[in-house]
């Protein structure tokens, strides 16, 4: 029987309700500082009125997640008010309504951290206070854009004309993945005119993301927690040959079946034309691939079973001053 499930049985006064509080007891001794114990949020507006709709994701903090995050939401009703139960004195909730600003609940004892949990887009409640028959009002305010210029230059200054911009929006989440998931926007579009100018709109409460392309260039990405307008340095594109050594990292051993990718489509955007993804044969070491400078440049590798995925600086300069026709590039995985 799911939580929800529960719900619903409780107002019917259904026989099941025992087994439930018995199951839901012995789960929470499992964990330590695990809890059983309701709480009522209500999202309002700046101006008090409720807002309904609004999905809560609930995801428990802590070293051991008994309770994994929602893959379902919990929806407020027609007062803003939406219920669930809290296994934990540690909670991250995640909030979302189309067109307000997405919102982090931390729900924590407050003990002197509240300060340190603090953020951006975040609201603490302190868990002592939790009364679950009480609703805690938590704020949801609407979202606003504002226009803003992108200047796109080359090395030498020069505005450049028919660059790609675009403009993602994302929020970071305590729980790893949901980003790709909750809480994205439309990517915004726009070309470079004559000038090199081109505008996109910010958008409040999120993360934004402006990236460039521009053909025989090398993209170029920034990060926005405020609306300003940008400068970009597109740079000339510079290529090397380049193979992938995988191996264990106390063993030295290869590792077969790793899968070394740069520029995968994510944030929305369209494939980057110099993404790549490849994967490590019996040997350990892949077929030399073309891979474009990238600003910073890094590979990501999915690692085979067993293994750690793990992502990989790498220093330009060393590999153009190689002067192998290919660079190896040695990259060690850990066990998990």
């Amino acid at each position: 029987m799911t939580e929800r499930q529960y719900s619903a049985a409780s107002a019917a006064g259904h026989p099941m309700r025992a087994a439930f509080l018995i199951i839901a007891t012995t789960l929470a001794a499992l964990c330590s500082g695990c809890v059983i114990q309701p709480i009522q949020l209500r999202a309002v507006q700046p101006d008090g009125r409720p807002v309904e709709g609004v999905d809560v994701y609930r995801n428990t903090l802590g070293w051991f997640k008994i309770f994994a995050s929602d893959d379902e939401p919990f929806v407020s009703d027609a007062d803003g008010v939406a219920g669930f139960t809290l296994f934990s004195r540690r909670t991250s909730l995640t909030v979302f309504k189309p067109g307000y600003e997405p919102r982090q609940v931390i729900v924590m004892p407050y003990d002197g951290v509240r300060q340190e949990i603090r953020g951006e887009g975040e609201t603490t409640i302190d868990f002592d206070l939790v009364k679950g028959k009480e609703p805690i009002d938590f704020p949801l305010v609407p979202v606003t854009r504002t226009p803003i210029e992108v200047r796109v230059r080359d090395e030498d200054g020069r505005p450049v004309e028919g660059a790609t911009v675009y403009l993602s929006t994302f929020i970071y989440l305590k729980e790893q993945g949901a980003e790709q998931s909750r809480g994205r926007l439309p990517v915004q579009q726009a070309s470079t005119a004559a000038d090199g100018l081109a505008q996109v709109e910010f958008i409040s409460g999120f993360m934004n993301r402006v990236v460039v392309r521009a053909p025989g260039r090398v993209g170029a990405a920034v990060e926005l927690r405020a609306p300003r307008s940008l400068d970009v340095m597109a740079r000339s594109r510079e290529t090397r040959q380049v193979s992938f050594r995988v191996i264990d990292r106390r063993s030295k051993l290869p590792l077969s079946g790793a899968v070394v990718s740069v520029g995968q489509a994510s944030d929305g955007l369209p494939q980057d034309h110099d993404a790549f993804s490849v994967t490590t044969p019996s040997g350990g070491v892949t077929e030399p691939i073309t891979l474009a400078r990238r600003v910073p440049l890094y590979v990501h590798v999915k690692a085979p079973s067993g293994y750690k995925d793990t992502d990989v600086h790498l220093e330009w300069r060393k590999l153009v001053e190689s002067p192998l026709p290919v660079f190896e590039a040695t990259i060690g995985l850990q066990r998990e």
